[in-house]
């Protein structure tokens, strides 16, 4: 099976965390890795880790990411599905430190999106009821719709799915 660990790259604030992310990964996983590159400076970063054997290998993919005033790293997100290039798929934001292994997240190609749901915090609690409002002006029947019950919050910093959610609509 095709399978590896996905991480997204753009703009400048992120790539001292997203080294520190492989780096980690590295001491625990052999298999591959692929960068999503958002930008110039995503080329950049991406060059530097190709080249670090500690690091490395690592797979550069191209991508044009969606801009938007605010937000614009949520929104990006459900395109790494589409994006990636293994059948089994583990997207790790670049803030993540592993610490064991991972290979028990690898979902089958065919699964759906798996989530991880962040702490025990609920769509309905003052934290993520202010979140989830701040999207109104997007999704005001989606943002809706979250608020009428309780779901987790999901822990957008780790997402697993097979290549059948590519076929879905994200």
């Amino acid at each position: 099976m095709n399978k590896g660990v996905l991480y997204y790259i753009g703009g400048q604030k992120h790539w001292d965390v997203l080294i520190t992310s492989i780096w980690s990964l590295r001491q625990v996983y052999k298999g591959q890795i692929a960068i999503m590159i958002a930008d110039e400076f995503g080329q950049q970063i991406y060059d530097m880790i190709a080249s670090d054997p500690r690091l490395s290998p690592v797979i550069g993919i191209e991508f044009e990411p969606v801009k938007y005033r605010k937000f614009t790293g949520y929104m990006n997100k459900p395109h790494m599905i589409s994006e990636s290039p293994f059948d089994s798929t583990i997207f790790l934001d670049a803030d993540t430190v592993i610490t064991q292994p991972i290979d028990d997240l690898f979902p089958k190609p065919d699964d759906p999106v798996w989530l991880t749901k962040y702490s025990d915090w609920l769509s309905t609690g003052n934290k993520m009821r202010s979140r989830i409002k701040k999207w109104e002006h997007v999704e005001p029947d989606r943002v809706a719709r979250q608020l009428r019950r309780e779901w987790w919050a999901i822990n957008t910093g780790v997402l697993c799915f097979g290549s059948g959610a590519k076929s879905e609509h994200f």
